[in-house]
């Protein structure tokens, strides 16, 4: 092989490993389906973190208005969902119905599991147990690029670990 095909074979190589990089579907918006505050604040902090826009569900009524109104040139979704109190149990088909691309996140505690997700290695730890604690150290967090864990007394050790 001379130089000039062994060239033109590595720029053919990295058109399609740029090609195969690109192509990766990435995430249009992330939705949260909770009725759960902590878990649409866990949502709204890993979204801000990873970039994506956010929404979320305040009700059966909005999960229908929402799935008309999301812009149909955007039709990769992140659905997060509770397992213990979702808003709207099989939301995900309702956003397939509608045409959209669904990776469905259905666990118990979407704090703990988001931060296993986002890539920051900085962490704000707080009671759970008034939503003014998230509130007064969220605009820290936003401005530091932290996520906020929730602790309780059932999740020390997760948190910990």
């Amino acid at each position: 092989m001379s130089y000039r095909e062994m060239k033109k074979s590595v720029v053919v190589f990295l058109l399609l490993a740029l090609y195969a990089i690109t192509s990766v579907s990435a995430v249009d918006t992330v939705i949260v389906n909770s009725e759960d505050w902590r878990d649409v604040y866990s949502t709204i902090n890993y979204g801000n973190l990873m970039g994506y826009p956010k929404n979320f569900l305040v009700s059966d009524r909005h999960s229908r208005i929402l799935a008309e109104t999301l812009d149909r040139n955007k039709k990769d979704i992140q659905l997060i969902s509770s397992m213990t109190v979702p808003f709207v149990v099989g939301y995900s088909s309702v956003l397939r119905d509608a045409g959209f691309n669904v990776d469905e996140i259905s666990v118990n505690n979407i704090n703990l599991d988001l931060a296993r997700r986002v890539n920051v290695n900085k962490f704000i730890i707080v009671d759970d147990a008034y939503g003014y604690n998230a509130i007064a150290v969220a605009p820290y967090a936003a401005l530091n690029k932290d996520y906020v864990l929730f602790a309780d007394r059932l999740n020390n050790d997760d948190i910990d670990s």
